[in-house]
């Protein structure tokens, strides 16, 4: 029984994968934060702005957010920043995901492929900042806690028919990458695979580890029993032969 239950409680202990110090670009908050826009027609008519707040695991935040001249910004900014963007009169917090609602070992640089997959012209309705912020919620969240329908859906097809889309191209340029910005993006994406490969190396070498320390503990303990064996065997003949 007590070989039992140590063999219960050897199981019940966590993994040294699960014990060791979580990755710090781990995705642990997210905060969805809508927020009036600047433009005063777009404001009178309750235009809002939708973008997102990503705190990672050692309290780097992010801003990630889509602009009306096509571009993806996804940028680490401190609590200044934040503050600014986040105290402006009328903005609210539109939705919160801690890590119990999240993905398991959801990191940054997913996020931003995500969010790279929605550069590109800006279109007041189907390529807006709410589609982009929307879409990395639903797929940042477990299936619960997902948006059914996207924010300002209803406004932004008025506007459209308005040709809301044909005043924002004419007003504001659109979003192309210098070739520096290219290359340098093309670097950062080789670094990111980089090191994303390490840690994968570096976790199955810890989970091997693990399995062989196990095997190794099984082994002694079996020894151990056989071993015993003999002597249990022993005993209990003579204390058979003294009751006779």
């Amino acid at each position: 029984r007590k070989n039992a239950a140590a063999t219960a409680d050897q199981k019940q202990e966590p993994s040294k994968d699960e014990m060791s110090p979580p990755s710090p670009t781990l995705v642990e908050r997210i905060e969805y934060w809508q927020a009036p826009l600047d433009n005063p027609v777009a404001k009178a008519a309750g235009g809002l702005h939708s973008f997102l707040a990503i705190w990672t695991h050692d309290l780097t935040v992010y801003l990630v957010e889509k602009l009306s001249d096509g571009e993806v910004y996804l940028e680490k900014v401190d609590s200044k920043n934040l503050r600014e963007r986040t105290s402006v009169k009328g903005a609210v917090r539109f939705k919160l995901a801690t890590e119990s609602i999240l993905r398991p070992r959801l990191k940054i640089v997913t996020i931003k492929r995500w969010a790279e997959e929605h550069e590109g012209a800006y279109d007041i309705h189907s390529n807006n900042c709410h589609l982009l912020a929307t879409n990395l919620w639903n797929r940042a969240v477990e299936d619960s806690s997902r948006l059914e329908e996207i924010p300002q859906k209803k406004l932004s097809r008025l506007a459209e028919k308005m040709g809301m889309n044909t005043l924002i191209h004419k007003t504001v340029p659109a979003y192309a990458p210098t070739p520096e910005e290219k290359q340098q993006r093309e670097e950062q994406r080789l670094q990111e695979v980089r090191a994303e490969a390490r840690e994968r190396i570096a976790r199955a070498k810890r989970r091997q580890l693990e399995r062989q320390q196990q095997q190794q503990q099984a082994e002694e303990e079996a020894r151990r029993k056989n071993w015993l064996m003999p002597f249990s065997t022993t005993n209990n003949k003579k204390k058979s032969a003294q009751r006779r």
